[in-house]
């Protein structure tokens, strides 16, 4: 029997938390301009809930000792979860659609920037200005519309400061902020923020959160187009940092489902597909609530982890497993 490795619960409740959200998020996108509140709520979650992602997920990469182990499981993941999304999406949507390793389907995008930044996890140990760098090549890349598409470079470079920001992270920093008085201060500064989005819905430019697009593809050719992505990561900070100081630092419910996000970021955006095709979004425009959506998000999340979160219980209890 394999020992049972101490779980971190601070770690485990913010990865349940940010998996719903990007769940949620998914699935209330072709809803998101029914209601001015979910509008907002699904540009809020936006804001901060991949960035902190990658944020933790550099926290650990920092500290893991299998850099080369971790870059091929990546790869695999990929390759294999693309082959998958394919096959799904020919045979139950569309008998045309092709396939293609250099353009990840979707969320898919993510797993393949994993691989990518565990190649440069060496790389960024020996430089003391890594970020300085990163945050650089993020601004400049928005200039080259050549990054859009081919490996999802563009959301590469441009999510990896919250990558090599998690490396130097460490969690008593979050602690320390949470007793500290002045988190009230980032906390007005977030409700700000959520109210400015929400008063200028018809005119705020959400697109900037995506990472995707160059600045002269979102209609912005001035030379300091730059400012606005310093101003979306100024976003992204003071949201994703209100969300770390809020997550509760004990064991909790679902703190045990917090191991098992990778399963639910993998099905989630080839499932939403799928039913969108086959009018599920039409009870929701005709007849339900589409927040009843938060109900449909929080079960599917909870459902997947729980059922990974059992096989992964049996695996480690079975004599003779490794």
């Amino acid at each position: 029997m394999n020992p049972v490795k101490k779980r971190d619960y601070y770690f485990d409740n913010a990865k349940f938390l940010l998996i719903l959200f990007v769940v949620f998020g998914h699935l209330i996108e072709a809803v998101k301009r029914s209601d001015p509140y979910l509008f907002t709520i699904y540009i809020s979650l936006y804001s901060f809930h991949v960035a902190v992602f990658v944020f933790i997920s550099g926290h650990f990469a920092g500290k893991s000792k299998s850099i080369n182990k971790n870059i091929l499981n990546y790869i695999k993941i990929y390759v294999l979860a693309q082959t998958a999304v394919f096959l799904i999406m020919k045979i139950l949507v569309n008998p045309n659609f092709t396939l293609t390793i250099s353009d990840p389907y979707w969320t898919l995008w993510f797993i393949l920037a994993m691989a990518f930044w565990f190649m440069l996890v060496p790389a960024i140990k020996k430089s003391k200005k890594a970020i300085f760098y990163s945050i650089l090549a993020a601004l400049l890349v928005g200039y080259d519309s050549g990054f859009d598409i081919m490996f999802s470079s563009s959301r590469v470079i441009v999510f990896l400061p919250f990558f090599i920001g998690g490396m130097l992270f460490e969690k008593e920093t979050i602690l320390n902020i949470k007793k500290s008085p002045y988190r009230f201060l980032l906390y007005g500064a977030a409700a700000a923020i959520v109210g400015y989005i929400f008063m200028n819905l018809k005119t705020v430019e959400y697109i900037w959160l995506f990472g995707r697009t160059a600045y002269g593809d979102m209609g912005h050719q001035e030379w300091y187009a730059f400012i606005y992505r310093l101003l979306a990561y100024l976003v992204s900070f003071v949201l994703g940092a209100t969300f770390l100081t809020l997550v509760p630092d004990k064991k909790t419910t679902f703190a045990q489902l917090g191991s098992q996000t990778l399963p639910v970021y993998l099905s989630h955006g080839v499932l939403i597909k799928v039913i969108a095709h086959y009018g599920f979004y039409v009870l929701f425009k005709d007849t339900l609530s589409p927040y009843w959506l938060i109900v449909v998000a929080a079960t599917y999340t909870i459902a997947v982890s729980l059922i990974f979160k059992t096989i992964s219980h049996y695996r480690t209890q079975k004599p003779g497993t490794t």
